[in-house]
């Protein structure tokens, strides 16, 4: 079947009710500061994974997690030595509301809506874990 984005809006506004609920229930959920999630609908590469590599490499001491979207993607990722874990599955949901950080590639989508307010931007998310290694920022609240 193709893709189609009025297929797709109508499946987003579907979930709307229960991703509303689950965002109210996660900010009120504490969060692992060493617990963060990362993830690319589609795929496992993009800047989400350049990102994680990067992290994994510096910070031994934060707990990586790819969330994958198909079955290919978390095989992809546990090959290549990674913690990943389905997005769409309780643990994925579970690590996602824990999570302090959630990175995405190309939107919210990527680590589910539970972790949507605190998710880095895209654009901006390589240069502020930059800053957050090498200045000690604030970029982690």
């Amino acid at each position: 079947m193709a893709f189609s984005f009025g297929r797709s809006n109508l499946q987003n506004l579907a979930r709307m009710p229960v991703a509303g609920a689950v965002f109210l229930v996660s900010m009120i959920t504490p969060r692992r500061a060493n617990l963060w999630v990362f993830g690319r609908k589609g795929m496992f590469g993009g800047n989400s994974r350049y990102l994680m590599e990067y992290v994994r490499e510096r910070r031994p001491d934060i707990d990586c997690v790819w969330l994958a979207h198909s079955d290919k993607e978390l095989e992809e990722a546990r090959a290549a030595g990674v913690r990943a874990e389905r997005a769409s599955s309780w643990r994925g949901w579970a690590l996602s509301l824990r999570a302090k950080v959630g990175v995405v590639s190309l939107g919210f989508g990527d680590v589910e809506i539970s972790n949507s307010y605190r998710t880095p931007s895209p654009n901006g998310a390589i240069p502020a874990v930059e800053r957050y290694f090498t200045l000690g920022s604030s970029f982690i609240r």
